[in-house]
């Protein structure tokens, strides 16, 4: 499954616990219980073991149920278990909770296109162009010019594997691509 694990860094909650300190030892506790468990899940997605990846994910997401982090790693261990629909409901889940959280939408576009949804997917893909502070704009360039080149609109390949070599000019796989357009 062509998809994005999220490490989190290091902000939100979790900085403004580690700058002010905790006032509840319960609740620091239960962070470090919930970081732990989404390590542990992120390693086992590393590792291919979805079910174990699975089985810690969601332990972090019961102890932190607003880490977006996590729940889009949940989403991309339900897609690598085929289990296409809870992939797509947490993916839905983030974006209402946070519409600016463009990986799950990258995620829910790949989701589609790996689907044959490929209106769908254009139209979750193109979403995303609009937020010009996405580090991903390259990746987001590629499908779309996968999409493209399935629709046999290659007009539309060409200018988004340019859109790709300009966001990202270490791009390697849109030069070729280019090349051969």
């Amino acid at each position: 499954y062509d998809s994005l694990m999220v490490k989190p860094s290091i902000s939100g909650p979790l900085l403004a616990l580690l700058l002010i300190g905790c006032s509840s030892q319960e609740m620091s506790q239960e962070e470090r219980k919930a970081d732990a468990f989404a390590d542990a899940g992120r390693e086992a997605i590393q590792r291919k073991d979805y079910t174990a990846a699975l089985r810690h994910l969601l332990e972090a997401n019961k102890l932190n149920p607003d880490d977006l982090s996590i729940m889009n790693n949940i989403g991309v261990t339900y897609a690598a278990k085929n289990e296409f629909a809870k992939a797509e409901e947490f993916w839905r889940k983030i974006l209402k909770k946070n519409p600016k959280f463009q990986d799950a939408r990258l995620n829910l576009g790949v989701l589609y296109f790996n689907a044959k949804h490929y209106a769908e997917a254009e139209k979750i893909l193109k979403e995303i162009t609009k937020d010009l502070t996405y580090p991903k704009l390259d990746q987001v360039a590629m499908k779309l010019a996968q999409i493209y080149e399935i629709q046999k609109r290659h007009d539309l390949v060409e200018d988004q594997l340019k859109s790709a070599t300009k966001e990202n000019p270490g791009n390697c796989t849109a030069w070729y691509q280019l090349g051969s357009v």
